[in-house]
């Protein structure tokens, strides 16, 4: 199938890949079905509307920039997807670059879950005690650095 989007132009993917959330991601209810795209090696990838040609995220696994990143949630809170394995999930972060673009920052707070067996997706909350909603990912870097150095 051939979608439109605005950054790559027309694309051809899978039906097989397109995620399905039914409540849509925070601050866009409407739109459900996302694809990921997955186009090198590196770190972040864009989550693209397949119905909206000019909505995409950039997104991250958490834990290459947060090795300890654990969420907790209620099995009722992955019923709706049908996760019941965890090990049949993924996790992604939203990444936001700012007008400075070494700012960049992660929405560790809002993650989302996959279903890889029937995808179906969805972003939930977490405790704002727990994870920052900007967490700056070359803060992280920077300090990684210096603990390697001393």
């Amino acid at each position: 199938m051939k979608i439109h989007t605005t950054r790559f132009g027309e694309i051809r993917i899978s039906k097989d890949e397109i995620i399905d959330f039914p409540q849509g991601i925070l601050g866009f209810p409407s739109e459900r079905r996302y694809v990921i795209l997955r186009e090198d090696n590196g770190p972040f990838y864009w989550m693209q509307s397949v119905e909206n040609p000019a909505l995409a995220f950039v997104i991250t696994n958490p834990l290459v920039f947060v090795p300890d990143y654990k969420i907790r949630l209620h099995r009722s809170q992955l019923e709706d997807i049908g996760l019941t394995e965890l090990s049949n999930g993924e996790i992604w972060v939203l990444v936001s670059i700012r007008k400075n673009p070494l700012r960049v920052t992660l929405n560790l707070q809002g993650p989302i879950l996959v279903n890889r067996i029937n995808k179906k997706a969805k972003q939930v909350v977490l405790d704002p005690e727990e994870y920052p909603l900007q967490f700056e990912v070359l803060r992280v870097e920077t300090q990684r650095e210096e603990e390697a150095v001393g």
